[in-house]
């Protein structure tokens, strides 16, 4: 037999996950949930300048959470790289939400809309024609309508 004939194709060694590769979630990253205040638009939301102030918190491979105040929509994104003043995200799910609808449309003043200001603030009355606030921090909508319906500013 020549040297010609022995095979000389080496193969790679199959590769296999080592214990090192495999942690518990919990202990390998975190997962932030943030209220995105009214008004930022969709875009923003994977601009690194959006996460500046907070971005020293985060670590590759974090989840964000991101719930629109208004509650008009969630969204995950995983942090690809961070460090003081940066965040570099990739967005993995986006789901705009249901309307929340005022099922109490009949028993509403005219000129008064009922608003979800998010979750830290709740429920919120307010009259259209000037955009003052009547009614703040109520827990559920139906509260906030029977608040409305026993402010002074709609009795007779």
């Amino acid at each position: 037999m020549s040297r010609s004939d022995v095979a000389t194709e080496r193969r790679q060694p199959i590769i296999t996950l080592a214990p090192k590769d495999v942690r518990l979630r919990e202990s390998a990253g975190n997962e932030f949930r943030i209220v995105v205040p009214a008004g930022v638009p969709l875009e923003r939301l994977s601009e690194s300048s959006f996460y500046a102030v907070v971005a020293h918190q985060f670590n590759p491979f974090d989840e964000l959470i991101l719930i629109d105040a208004g509650r008009t929509y969630w969204a995950r994104y995983l942090v690809l790289q961070s460090g003081m003043g940066y965040c570099e995200v990739f967005q993995l799910a986006f789901v705009k939400l249901p309307a929340m609808l005022c099922a109490v449309g009949e028993r509403l003043p005219s000129n008064h809309r009922l608003v979800y200001t998010g979750p830290e603030t709740l429920w919120s009355a307010v009259r259209n024609s000037d955009g003052v606030v009547i009614i703040q921090n109520a827990r559920t909508q139906e509260d906030c309508l029977e608040q409305l319906l026993q402010h002074a500013s709609l009795r007779p």
